[in-house]
């Protein structure tokens, strides 16, 4: 979305990309999936690199990132009008630290400790307990990395089947990494394979950059996108994942095929 707005002529185009930005964003936020902010904030900055350093439209790209800051700062703040029962704040710097803080005071008659709701949080209370610990999530994902790496040397050539993570770990657990999934699904010539058309649509996405660089940086962003998240999450089998792929693998077939109508017959 970021290299369509970026090109937009038009105010209509503009706004109906700039509130499915707002939306995604947005959206992020109030699902906690913190996967996807690492992504938005590492393929946002570097777009923004990429435009300093080679394409150079200053005044243009002071505009796009002005904009582009009011729409996150928007999104921010509606996702604290009640709209979610965590702290943001919290939640975002755990992406670092992997760590998730808990608030708590000490009951009077009882003298137990009870955890309290973010909703009902007062920072300012004197008996309030603020107690950090290691994340959850993190210390699943490690366990499911180990164990998926433990399957793949066990059935390193033939895989153990797409529901065969669940059958031997438990229901509801997963690899939580993309290329773990496959290799455990199919093994390492599976893997292979899938790396390879990775590898295809990457190379065919700098061939088309000459012709043109707006669907050339869409490509890289949005495999940079499915790459990144998928670090963290089992997403092999999420169909926007292989929507996307699809329309990547498609874009440098129709750039070609337009540059080849749009040449002169010798």
């Amino acid at each position: 979305a970021l290299p369509l707005v970026y090109y937009a002529t038009k105010f209509k185009e503009q706004l109906l990309l700039w509130t499915l930005i707002l939306g995604c964003v947005l959206s992020s936020i109030l699902s906690v999936t913190r996967a996807s902010w690492l992504a938005m904030i590492i393929l946002t900055l570097g777009y923004i690199l990429y435009h300093s350093i080679f394409v150079r439209q200053y005044i243009r790209l002071s505009k796009f990132v002005i904009i582009l800051a009011s729409v996150i700062f928007g999104a921010t703040g509606m996702s604290q009008f009640g709209l979610t029962e965590f702290n943001l704040r919290d939640r975002f710097t755990s992406v670092l630290s992997q760590e998730t803080t808990y608030y708590s005071v000490i009951d009077e008659e009882t003298g137990e400790e009870v955890v309290i709701e973010l909703d009902e949080l007062d920072r300012n209370a004197e008996n309030l307990i603020i107690r950090k610990e290691a994340d959850v999530n993190g210390l699943s994902r490690v366990d499911g990395y180990n164990k998926a790496l433990t399957l793949i040397g066990e059935y390193l050539f033939t895989g153990i089947g797409l529901a065969g993570y669940e059958n031997r770990v438990g229901e509801g657990y997963n690899s939580n990494n993309i290329f773990l999934a496959v290799a455990v699904a199919g093994g390492i010539i599976s893997l292979a394979l899938f790396v390879t058309f990775l590898y295809i649509i990457l190379k065919q996405s700098i061939l088309i950059y000459k012709l043109n660089p707006q669907f050339s940086t869409i490509i890289i962003g949005s495999l940079g996108a499915i790459l990144i998240t998928g670090m963290f999450n089992d997403n092999f089998l999420m169909g926007f994942v292989w929507l996307i792929l699809g329309i990547t693998a498609k874009i440098p077939e129709i750039i070609w095929e337009e540059s080849s109508i749009s040449e002169p017959i010798k």
